[in-house]
């Protein structure tokens, strides 16, 4: 048991006679797992599989009914940085190719989970200075080649560039002017990597958490993301539209985010469109996860105000078939504990 002030005491105990096998897991000093294998149930033939008691669903209520209720992990660093490489050690053996993103500044860096998802790629991080010495031994542990550099030289400078390079890297950086024109610079790529489904994912280039919802979409279908004002249809983004023949476009965000005039500019182009949205942050992240994921049973989940933390969890998601719902640090939003009790899910990762 972990007593009130965190420390873990060892107790003896009597094993259920239901249990045929039985093992604790050291995940960390705070977190034990405890597996188990149960004898199989006779079913009554009079009685139906699904008759059970609706009293023996157990409901979220509370922030730590996620812990009781759900097999659960983290995974965390001691900074985003950290974080970031602890994801891809635990998911990557190696990878000839990075993705690497601005660990400070993630306008430019909203749209790289298509582009890290068609390289088979992690996404690290990176300050405005010197190479990151974590991400580096990261980067060398996964035998990388090829490191692709998302955003300008205000977000990841020069310097970094040169450095990488002067270490036998094939950098690539992929940037526009804006933020506009980077996600269409990385959705370049993203076609010359996966192919041209004419389908994309538009988010609004102001709200940027709505990105970040749509990051699972993307990751899923291997489709860009494009970015546009609230009120008026990025010119930069039409011309995209325009050039790769998009039949289909997925909107993540309400109508404060991307207004319903650019909606019906959209479909007056002959584009087919599906809003996905919520009263907020939170609500829009669950609209995402019951349209990519209706049966899920596992999700990914990372605070909605650390937009970071979401943003290197973009590649997992397509990696696990997971979609990441978006948390309050210590509360449950009205509209997730509803989607965890109507829902399937057995098992939630924190990021």
């Amino acid at each position: 048991e972990i007593d009130k002030y965190g420390n873990l005491n060892l107790l003896p105990f009597k094993q259920d006679e239901d249990l045929l096998d039985i093992k604790t897991k050291t995940l960390s000093i705070n977190d034990i797992a405890i597996e188990y294998i149960k004898k199989p149930v006779e079913v009554n033939p009079s009685t139906p599989e699904n008759n059970t008691n609706p009293s023996d669903k157990k409901e979220v209520k509370e922030f730590e009914d996620l812990f009781k209720n759900y097999t659960n992990s983290r995974i965390s660093g001691e900074n985003r940085y950290q974080t970031a490489v602890e994801l891809s050690k635990k998911y990557y053996k190696n990878s000839e190719n990075i993705v690497l993103a601005s660990g400070k500044e993630l306008v430019d860096s909203l749209t790289s989970t298509p582009l890290a998802t068609s390289l088979k790629s992690p996404i690290l991080l990176n300050g405005k200075s010197e190479v990151n010495a974590n991400t580096l031994n990261e980067i060398k542990r996964l035998n990388a080649k090829n490191i692709y550099i998302v955003g300008g030289e205000s977000t990841i400078p020069k310097t970094v560039e040169s450095n990488l390079k002067q270490q036998g890297y094939n950098v690539v950086r992929v940037s526009g002017k804006d933020r506009y024109r980077t996600s269409v610079e990385v959705g370049k790529k993203v076609l010359e990597k996966s192919g041209n489904k004419h389908k994309i994912v538009l988010a609004s280039g102001v709200n940027i958490v709505d990105a970040l919802c749509g990051n699972s979409i993307s990751a899923k279908e291997n489709i860009p993301v494009l970015l546009t004002e609230i009120d008026e249809l990025n010119g930069n983004t039409k011309k995209a539209i325009k050039q790769w023949n998009v039949n289909e476009i997925v909107i993540v965000g309400g109508k404060l985010s991307i207004s319903g005039k650019v909606e019906q500019e959209l479909k007056s182009m002959g584009i087919k469109i599906t809003r996905l949205s919520g009263k907020d942050r939170f609500e829009t992240s669950v609209e995402v996860a019951k349209y990519l994921y209706p049966n899920a049973e596992k999700i990914l989940i990372a605070n909605g105000y650390n937009y970071v933390d979401a943003l290197v969890s973009g590649p997992i998601t397509q990696i696990n078939n997971t979609p990441i719902i978006l948390f309050e640090k210590d509360k449950i939003p009205s509209s997730v504990q509803k989607y965890l009790n109507d829902s399937r899910i057995k098992e939630i990762q924190i990021i």
